[in-house]
């Protein structure tokens, strides 16, 4: 999907996807210290500020941080909102470390994919590339098996992840892409 944004502003749009990184990475660190409530709660607080940020964007017409929403967003709850909707629901449904992996995911599958349709993406495979499902399948597969050396577990959440990053066109892919890595991950935890 060609981006509504120029090339600059959606780059430094997708340097925005390390804060999922970040988040996966600190719930992952929080949980062991503070507990599966804990880390929902600040979850709970975050999405809170989002919904406030699109509120004072989209009804009161905020400028702030415009150039970074694309014009599909303009009217309506931008990805990250979307994103962190997501991330809430399968921290409240799934095992929490399967919760951690799976915004690990939506973060670095994201991001790397979206750089690599930017600049060598050509071959079109579902809705976006190739070349970026590749990538982003490869980069969130490596980050999670050096987290998870679970094979069984990271590879399927990967794949699914990126496969729906790659099916999603009009829909936000960043509130799918969690839910459906997350919902993988747990029925592979459950099986096996």
């Amino acid at each position: 999907m060609k981006s509504s944004l120029p090339k600059k502003e959606e780059l430094t749009r997708k340097l925005l996807h390390f804060l999922w990184i970040f988040l996966a990475l600190g719930a992952w660190w929080a949980l062991s210290r503070y507990g599966k409530g804990m880390v929902l709660f600040f979850l709970v607080e975050a999405l809170g500020a989002l919904l406030l940020f699109d509120f004072v964007r989209v009804e009161w017409k905020w400028p702030w941080l415009q150039g970074l929403i694309r014009k599909e967003e303009r009217g309506m709850f931008c990805g990250a909102t979307t994103g962190m909707l997501g991330v809430v629901l399968v921290f409240a449904l799934v095992n929490p470390f399967i919760a951690c992996l799976a915004t690990l995911f939506m973060g670095i599958g994201d991001l790397t994919a979206g750089w690599v349709r930017l600049y060598v993406g050509k071959n079109i495979f579902l809705k976006k590339t190739w070349e970026d499902f590749l990538v982003g399948f490869i980069a969130s597969s490596a980050l999670g098996l050096l987290l998870a050396p679970l094979p069984l577990l990271v590879i399927p959440m990967a794949l699914i992840a990126q496969l729906v990053e790659n099916a999603m066109g009009t829909l936000d892919d960043n509130v799918f892409m969690v839910l459906s890595a997350a919902l993988v991950g747990q029925l592979v935890f459950v099986l096996v």
